[in-house]
């Protein structure tokens, strides 16, 4: 607190400057410092709420040394996939590619194509950190992301999906959604894990590999999942 007065301090000869503070992230000190100071100064307060289907901006102003709500703004589309990537792995460190032609890219490639006709913002293949991190699907609406882990068959049943798709959102942070879309029903151990992961399984079981379609019931879970959790 002591050096964000220093700081503040040096900058009041600068006629111009009208400082906000900004309270989005950081530590709990950090923002209690930041919180104190912007009391003391009367000055106002910005947070950025993220984690919802919309992205907000809250401005607040002080009244009585309490906050009081000024303006609440929805923040327009202002980020693709690409600058994810480039702002989490750096840029030219990740790369990104079509599915594998065999039954299991294939399918990839299906779900990818359902959620690009509903205008989605999508990334197929995507490999990052030497390639430790690998990513089937990634997939945007508006400012919200997320990854989708697509498997076929019995590997819909394997733990090793759920671990890829675990160590993927890890790098990606918090707010990215998280998606296991098998062809299986999912099993009692496969449910108790990824509840625990907060990650969304979508189970598909019409996918026909031969004609590479979904019923409509399952074309419909597949969209009304993804929209729930993106839009």
């Amino acid at each position: 607190m002591t050096e964000l007065q220093t700081k503040l301090k040096e900058l009041a000869w600068i006629p111009s400057l009208s400082p906000i503070f900004n309270l989005t992230g950081g530590t709990k000190p950090m923002l209690v410092a930041g919180y104190q100071i912007a009391q003391v100064l009367s000055t106002p307060v910005i947070y950025l709420q993220s984690e919802g289907k919309w992205t907000r901006i809250y401005t607040y102003i002080w009244e009585n040394q309490q906050l009081r709500i000024q303006n609440e703004e929805v923040v327009p589309d202002c980020i693709t996939l690409r600058e994810v990537f480039d702002l989490h792995y750096g840029p030219g460190k990740w790369s990104a590619e079509s599915p594998k032609k065999d039954d299991g890219g294939n399918f990839e490639r299906a779900v990818a194509e359902i959620l690009q006709k509903q205008e989605y913002e999508v990334m197929t293949n995507v490999k990052a950190a030497d390639k430790q991190v690998e990513i089937d699907i990634a997939v945007r609406s508006g400012n919200q992301y997320g990854i989708i882990e697509a498997k076929l068959g019995k590997e819909g049943k394997s733990m090793k999906a759920i671990r890829q798709l675990t160590l993927a959102w890890r790098s990606l942070g918090t707010y990215a959604r998280k998606f296991h879309v098998i062809t299986v029903n999912p099993t009692e151990q496969h449910n108790m894990i990824t509840e625990m992961l907060d990650i969304k399984t979508i189970s598909l079981r019409s996918y026909d590999k031969t004609t590479r379609m979904l019923s409509p019931s399952d074309l419909t879970l597949l969209l009304e999942s993804v929209e729930n959790a993106l839009r």
